[in-house]
């Protein structure tokens, strides 16, 4: 159990770092794909690792669920950016804001879909490990 723990604690990381550097990529609606990609990802290696089938449609449309949070700092960045015009430095505090809400956010959501797993584990697992030794 405590592997097990461990082992979804290192995808969430993993997935969080690649995220953040998505974050950086300067376009917004590919940032926003390329975070969906790595979520989507995520959700299936969590999956795999608690011995549970996740389909690839049905983690799409989940990775896209939970990311509409995403959408929101995209768009803001964009609005700002668009409003300060073309100074680098904000183009660069743009990109370092989405870069580090999309860690953030992609962390969160590992650790919801984690807890998630965690808490509908089968009953004879439940059982078995309240059993006394």
């Amino acid at each position: 159990m405590a592997f097990r723990t461990a082992a979804a604690r290192l995808v969430i990381e993993r997935h969080s770092n690649m995220a953040a550097f998505a974050g950086l990529i300067p376009l917004p609606l590919v940032d926003i794909a390329a975070i969906s990609a790595i979520v989507d990802r995520m959700l299936r290696k969590l999956a795999h690792l608690h011995g549970r089938r996740l389909r690839p449609e049905r983690s799409r449309r989940m990775a896209t669920a939970l990311l509409a949070g995403v959408a929101a700092p995209g768009i803001a960045r964009l609005t700002a950016t668009t409003l300060l015009g073309l100074v680098p430095a904000a183009q660069m505090l743009g990109m370092v804001v989405g870069s580090i809400s999309a860690a953030v956010l992609v962390r969160i959501i590992g650790e919801a879909y984690l807890n998630s797993l965690s808490e509908s584990r089968p009953a004879r697992h439940a059982a078995a490990s309240a059993a006394p030794a």
